[in-house]
């Protein structure tokens, strides 16, 4: 039994309701006959040790691996991530480590609904991995799901990204019951694999040139050393690299600035919003990984949709729901350390049963059940701004 599988039938066993509520409601939202047939098909676009994870996930929540499949290859068709990332290299880090934050931000869904559902939500949980190569592999990821929305491995490479709001995205949509696409949190976990950044971005880069992501986008990989940005559209490509200073996205491209859409005015304040908030922080010492979840809870602009944590009274609007913060050990990469919040970031950075602090080498079976099995997410996800003392979400 290799170290992939054995982290997804953990995953799997510990998180079935939730599992299952991912499913179902994707389920409900796509051509499932027809995408689980195409996903066999298409399943050599994941690495050896994701297919195994997956596999997994199927046997321990006692799901058939071809539903697993299609759920992990196409559903960032049903909920794309929007997000906010930044962080800070070399001397722009107040401890001379590369700090790294991102925001995970997703629309709700009309079929996320039941008992396993929460305000129409998809489900957040911790998932910690081993590659074939014996690479392990830490972060966020959606329950069911093997892709990484923020996370981290145990060489100290970290990992975000985030959809692009571009005027193409308008008039241009991929259909992937006939379009090859490919997930970017499977591009991320993918790139996990990788010994650094560079490494990372280029076999991701190369991958998505052959075959382009559902939704433009950013993706970022950054190590001790460096952080590569690669911005990929729909037949177009572009990287950015820091290596001393600090760098943000929001749903918008920088290098790849002209496609960007006008009328994104979320992207818009909390892009200008970041740049304030890490230039500050840089210019007074350094940017520090405490005021990194404190920027994840940030609601200048807002609370709204233009505050970097992002609320709504629509479910279908994108809003937070999850919270990465991670900072690399370049001595010791595994003891690289990663916080996650799961639920509304203003609210699960205070509560302790919503945080989690952990290591780049923590294992599946070294996590609290509560993590894995979507009930800690629960308690701390609502559009209700934190206020005072934390009412449980019970």
């Amino acid at each position: 039994m290799n170290g992939a599988y054995r982290s997804g039938l953990t995953q799997g066993r510990a998180g079935r309701k939730a599992v299952d509520a991912n499913l179902s409601a994707f389920a409900g939202a796509v051509p499932i006959r027809a995408l689980r047939d195409r996903a066999l098909r298409e399943a050599s676009i994941l690495s050896r040790s994701t297919l195994a994870q997956i596999a997994g996930i199927a046997d321990g929540a006692g799901r058939p691996f071809s539903l697993l499949l299609a759920y992990n290859l196409f559903r960032e068709s049903v909920a794309a991530d929007g997000c906010t990332v930044m962080g800070a290299v070399g001397s722009a880090s107040a401890s001379g480590r590369t700090v790294f934050m991102k925001n995970s931000d997703q629309l709700g869904n009309d079929s996320m609904v039941g008992a396993n559902f929460h305000e129409h939500k998809e489900i957040y949980v911790v998932q910690a991995t081993t590659a074939d190569n014996g690479r392990n592999i830490v972060g966020l990821s959606a329950a069911g799901a093997t892709g990484i929305k923020v996370g981290v491995n145990d060489a100290g490479v970290a990992a975000g990204s985030n959809i692009a709001r571009t005027t193409e995205l308008k008039d241009r949509r991929v259909d992937v019951s006939k379009v090859r696409a490919s997930d970017r949190t499977q591009l991320l976990r993918e790139g996990l694999e990788e010994d650094t950044a560079l490494a990372a971005s280029q076999r991701i880069l190369a991958k998505t040139m052959h075959a382009p992501t559902s939704t433009p986008g950013n993706m970022q990989f950054a190590d001790a050393g460096e952080c590569w940005i690669l911005e990929t559209s729909y037949d177009r490509y572009a990287t950015e690299v820091v290596r001393d200073g600090i760098f943000w996205r929001a749903n918008s491209f920088k290098v790849l600035s002209a496609l960007n859409d006008p009328d994104d005015a979320s992207s818009i304040a909390r892009y200008e919003q970041c740049c304030k908030l890490l230039e500050a922080a840089a210019s007074g010492g350094g940017v520090t990984f405490d005021e990194l979840t404190e920027f994840s809870a940030d609601h200048v602009n807002g609370p709204n949709l233009e505050s970097v944590c992002r609320h709504a009274d629509d479910y279908r609007q994108e809003t937070s729901l999850g919270a990465g913060v991670i900072e690399i050990d370049p001595d010791r990469p595994p003891e690289s350390r990663i916080a996650l919040a799961l639920g509304k970031p203003c609210r699960a950075w205070r509560n302790p049963e919503s945080r989690i602090d952990l290591t780049a080498d923590a294992k599946a079976d070294d996590l609290p059940a509560a993590f894995v099995d979507g009930s800690a997410w629960r308690l701390s996800y609502s559009e209700q701004p934190f206020e005072g003392e934390l009412v449980e979400q019970r």
